[in-house]
């Protein structure tokens, strides 16, 4: 075996020691991280002054942040340049727009970016009669378009923009001439979803007045379809859907509420009970019923398709807790699993979020209820700006009257999917260099692998907007599968953003991911059972910037496939289900408490475990070596284990070159760390003294030929 200086070994031991005591860290095992988008005072990145007040954050699934900022502070040119729209978090923070001599006054408002990290925004363009012009922007991330500028004059007008889907498509208010229509950009320029005077669908009548909200609902899915609420002549509004061909009506006044008692009167305060749409098509929407057996108005939350209601919640249903019952709803967000999340109210009082489905409704936060960290319980007072992704994970504000630590009362983020409730900022936790002294925003910001992207009022008067990442723990109870989402933190599926912790509480055997995957970091072990993880042939890359793989003393990385990045073994490495490979990307760091569990099935590749690791090779701890059924060693046995592509150090325990692995049935097993290209671990049997010469030159020839295989199969 090569020598190694005697320095880097000792480095590489005290590294793998702060590693051990990083993953056990109180630091490492808190519920999630937070990183600062931008805060006041923070360079602007043009170098032309610093932000000042920010708002408006949007978040795509990438943890890209779209925001704008006003009042920014020490620009070359004072108020004729101290606003703009960025973008931060992934990628770096990138300056989309600046106000300059083509922007006036109020400058930028609402942005919005998809996952591409193209955004969509607002911006002021002059003013005309006393009333502000408006245009609306499209940046790809390299240039500028103009979607829409609004005419001086009255009657003329350019709303906000309403949302962007993956495709970059936009929907936005348009009116011009006193005429109001809901237009959509993208796809080939601009398509006309619904003007005003035009025929409604199920009806004589025509649209008079098509609302369409800018910060709250998603109201543009990723076929392009557009959910909006209009009034209509003859006083039959409601609420429609339109992707630039058809127009459906979703919902009725005077139409037959769904289970026939009263009809419904009333969708109209755009704030909070404008449509929300998924992938499907489904509307979601709040709606008062008059006409009801009880004689009074009535609220309630419902899905249409354009062919059919559902009703999920209504005044007078019993609360799934059993204590009271509904009466009047809010801020409605629909998934693409067709659940709903809504705000209810149950008292004057008494108000809560809940999460509704096929299946009924599960209660996520309500007044009076256990603050989710424990300080405190919720008050009166819950946000309409909540949230909700595809996993049922809502985020929500909402008052608190705390037992400790702070103010008598104060409000927090919080997130749960009826499972896990977590907390991702309350008033008065540091942050910043500061403490939170509000919460605010319009629409909280939640993407699919449940990032939070916030807004807060610091004490100390500073603004700043950050980006909330769950840690992602094995929740199971038992065994299961890596790709099913309820079996993790808040139902959510492991991504790149994650920092993944397979710590079951009990034995459990986790298979998959069964397509390649990346996350952030991974660690196997930790929790009161014995972890294994086995990878069924995909790739599991974890991120540059992020954490190792660690595989902890009672964790053990099994199957075939590949890790790509650095791995530190404290527990097992184990190939295969009976024989397999594993492959390791980086550098792989066995230590002291480690092992590796080798079977022998056959002389070919594909019958024995084995290793490659494409960097370098630390070696430490055990190495256990077994038979496979029936196979026995034969005289001159070869078995390629470690194929290592970098440089090869240390030994196992015991184990040094040339030294006894086992005896089996009679036949010893040998290892030495000089095989393949003179760099990697194989075992081999003794070779029993020739009987001739030709014996020799065929037994030798064999061995050389072993040694030139230099294999890299994934």
């Amino acid at each position: 075996m090569k020598a190694k200086p005697e320095f880097k070994i000792t480095n590489v031991i005290l590294l793998t020691m702060l590693i051990c005591m990083a993953w056990f860290s109180p630091s490492v095992w808190a519920q999630s991280r937070t990183e600062a988008i931008v805060r006041t005072g923070d360079a602007a990145p043009d170098g032309n002054g610093s932000f000042g007040a920010v708002f408006g954050e949007q978040l795509n699934n990438f943890g890209q942040v779209s925001f704008t900022s006003s009042g920014m502070l020490g620009t070359s040119g004072g108020t004729t340049d101290n606003s703009g729209v960025y973008r931060g978090g992934a990628g770096g923070l990138v300056q989309v727009d600046r106000k300059n001599s083509n922007v006036f006054g109020f400058g930028f408002g609402q942005s919005h970016i998809n996952d591409s990290g193209r955004i969509a925004y607002d911006v002021g363009i002059g003013i005309s009669s006393g009333d502000p012009l408006r245009e609306i922007r499209f940046w790809d991330g390299n240039a500028t378009t103009i979607v829409a500028t609004e005419p001086a004059g009255a009657g003329n007008e350019v709303g906000g923009v309403a949302g962007i889907n993956g495709s970059g498509q936009v929907p936005f208010l348009f009116e011009e001439s006193f005429t109001q229509s809901i237009q959509r950009f993208g796809g080939g320029g601009l398509v006309q979803i619904v003007q005003q005077g035009q025929s409604a669908p199920g009806g004589s009548s025509v649209f008079t007045q098509p609302r369409l909200a800018t910060t709250t609902r998603r109201v543009i899915n990723e076929a392009g379809q557009v959910a909006f609420y209009s009034r209509v002549s003859g006083g039959a509004n409601g609420v429609f859907r339109g992707d630039g061909v058809n127009l459906n009506q979703i919902a009725r006044v005077f139409q037959a509420a769904p289970d026939g008692n009263g009809s419904f009167s009333d969708f109209e305060n755009v704030n909070d009970f404008q449509p929300s749409i998924n992938d499907a098509g489904q509307v979601a929407f709040i709606a008062s019923i008059s006409g009801t057996s009880s004689g009074l108005i009535e609220r309630g939350v419902f899905v249409g398709d354009g062919t059919t209601i559902t009703q999920f919640a209504r005044s007078g249903q019993a609360s799934p807790d059993g204590n009271g019952s509904f009466l009047a709803f809010a801020a409605q967000d629909i998934n693409n699993n067709g659940q709903v999340a809504f705000l209810g109210v149950l008292g004057q009082n008494d108000v809560g979020i809940f999460r509704a489905s096929s299946g009924g409704i599960t209660r996520i936060g309500r007044t009076g209820d256990a603050a989710f960290d424990g300080n405190g319980f919720f008050s009166t007072s819950f946000a309409t700006s909540l949230s909700q992704n595809d996993a049922g994970q809502v985020a929500f504000i909402a008052s608190t009257a705390e037992t400790q630590g702070g103010l008598p009362t104060g409000e927090g983020l919080f997130t749960s999917d009826g499972i896990d409730n977590l907390t991702v900022i309350r008033t008065g936790d540091s942050l910043g260099g500061s403490t939170v002294a509000g919460l605010v925003g319009s629409r909280i910001a939640l993407n699919q692998p449940g990032q939070i992207a916030y807004r807060a009022v610091l004490a100390n008067g500073n603004e700043t907007i950050q980006l909330w990442t769950p840690d992602l723990h094995w929740r199971n109870s038992g065994s299961g599968s890596w790709d099913t989402g309820h079996n993790w933190t808040l139902g959510l599926n492991p991504a790149a953003v994650h920092d993944v912790f397979i710590d079951p509480g009990t034995n459990s055997i986790i298979t998959g991911p069964s397509n390649d995957a990346n996350v952030r970091s991974l660690m196997i072990g930790g929790g009161g059972g014995h972890a294994m993880l086995v990878l069924n042939g995909s790739e599991l890359a974890l991120a540059p910037n992020g954490n190792d793989a660690t595989v902890l003393t009672n964790g053990t990385l099994a199957g075939s496939g590949q890790i790509n990045g650095d791995t530190h073994v404290f527990g097992a490495i184990a190939p295969g289900i009976s024989a397999g490979h594993l492959s390791f990307q980086g550098t792989l760091f066995f230590n002291g408490p480690s092992s590796l569990l080798i079977e022998l099935g056959g002389l070919d590749p594909v019958d024995f475990d084995r290793i490659t690791v494409f960097n370098d090779l630390f070696l430490d701890g055990s190495l256990s070596v077994s038979l496979l059924g029936s196979h026995t060693l034969g005289a001159n046995d070869y078995y390629l284990i470690g194929d290592v592509g970098g440089t090869l150090s240390g030994q196992f325990n015991g184990l040094a070159e040339g030294s006894l692995v086992g005896n089996f049935s009679g036949r010893n097993l040998f290892i030495t760390y000089t095989g393949g290209n003179g760099n990697d671990i194989a075992l081999y049997t003794a070779v029993p003294e020739p009987g001739s010469g030709i014996m020799m030159f065929c037994m030798v020839t064999g061995w050389l030929a072993f040694c030139r295989r230099k294999k890299r199969v994934r």
